[in-house]
């Protein structure tokens, strides 16, 4: 948000255009050769973006293993803004001056997509049949600006009232998210179809809603000390800054999975992937540590939110402390408290524990691990110890 006429990071990418050519987990994506990389949308395992390199900007595919470069025919410029199933949106062409055209493409066909009368058309988000975006059009002497909703027949625009730049990038089902100027600056907002609801970050001078999935909306600030990421439940604002940087701008999310871009001290950019850990409840027994007894384990039950099933976790990821691993045997699943819901029980290296504990009479042990899919929890518990 250097400029504050966020028209999301495509004005950052265009005004890049005339130089191109002349705890949770965070991942650094640059796809190989890459100058500067953009990660737009994220649709359970795959990630689409745009990045640099001396041929030229190409939009990309990533999916977690193998990147592909994604090329309109015939054009110098691709863009990849969304991404839903098997289906990418986003705009390619030759430069600003000359306009941007809209796709869909679905891993065969490219499927042009420009608003009626547009010379700019800018689909940044898809959900199912629907894409979300952002057109300019010129009439007479005066250049229209809209977010728009297109159901694959009818463009509907998508305007905020009162906005003078009103632009579309994320959708849910019925839920639209995005931001837009006025006389005050720059908002973000949600749209459910029917109702408007202005989102600002507490504090700041700049929020844009970025993106939507399941209630839980990504997007950026400016406040004095740069511009940071949130996430918004529809409660609680969460900000989260790449480490390092004063720059984070998310741009998509699927479940517990962001991604966007940072700046570096350099003013490189690189796209990320930030995946936030599932919230588990550890107990870990016995409740008081001492160090003098003797014994072969710690045990420890974890149990999953609702949605989740201990019985796809990855023995093999357990990590206390990350310093000492879970045995891979015995483990077990059971309801150990009694609340009806399943623990797995794993054990932990007793000697191991108590190599790490320091000189307090209590310590927080943080146990982390993966699902089958990749997910991540994490969780905590607290425990006397007796030197």
């Amino acid at each position: 948000m250097e400029t504050k006429h966020l028209n999301l990071v495509i004005v950052a990418l265009i005004a890049l255009f005339a130089t191109a050519y002349a705890e949770a987990d965070w991942t650094t994506l640059d796809p190989p050769g890459a100058t500067l990389t953009y990660a737009f949308d994220v649709s359970g395992g795959k990630i689409v973006g745009t990045y640099y390199d001396v041929s030229g900007i190409h939009g990309f595919l990533y999916d977690g293993t193998t990147w592909t470069s994604l090329d309109a025919p015939g054009v110098p410029v691709t863009h990849a803004f969304g991404i839903d199933g098997g289906n990418i949106v986003g705009c390619y062409g030759y430069d600003q001056w000359s306009g941007w055209h809209g796709f869909l493409y679905d891993g065969t066909t490219w499927t042009t997509l420009d608003a009626p009368g547009a010379y700019q058309t800018l689909p940044y988000g898809i959900d199912g049949g629907n894409i979300a975006g952002y057109y300019a059009k010129q009439v007479e002497f005066v250049v229209e600006e809209h977010g728009f909703l297109y159901d694959g027949t009818t463009w509907t625009n998508v305007d905020a009232p009162g906005a003078d730049r009103p632009f579309a990038y994320g959708i849910d089902g019925s839920n639209i998210v995005g931001s837009y100027l006025d006389g005050s600056g720059w908002h973000g907002y949600l749209y459910d179809g029917t109702s408007w609801t202005t989102l600002e970050y507490p504090g700041a001078y700049v929020t844009s809603a970025t993106d939507i999935d399941a209630g839980d909306i990504v997007g950026c600030y400016d406040d004095v000390s740069g511009t940071h990421g949130f996430l918004y439940d529809g409660t609680t604002w969460t900000s989260f800054d790449y480490p390092g940087t004063n720059w984070t701008w998310p741009l998509g999310i699927d479940g517990n999975k962001i991604v966007g871009y940072y700046r570096d001290s350099s003013g490189n950019d690189h796209g990320f992937l930030y995946t936030i850990s599932v919230s588990a409840t550890v107990d870990v027994d016995p409740d008081t540590l001492n160090l003098k007894s003797k014994g072969k384990w710690i045990t420890c039950y974890i149990e999953l939110p609702e949605g989740y099933d201990v019985a796809d976790i990855d023995v093999s990821t357990i990590m206390l402390n990350e310093q000492v691993a879970a045995e891979s045997r015995p483990t077990g699943i059971l309801d150990h408290d009694g609340d009806g819901v399943a623990e797995l029980m794993v054990k932990f290296s007793r000697s191991g524990v108590q190599g790490i504990l320091g000189t307090a009479d209590q310590a927080e042990l943080t146990v982390t691990g993966e699902l089958a899919d990749g997910t991540l929890f994490e969780g905590a518990d607290t425990i006397k110890v007796v030197q």
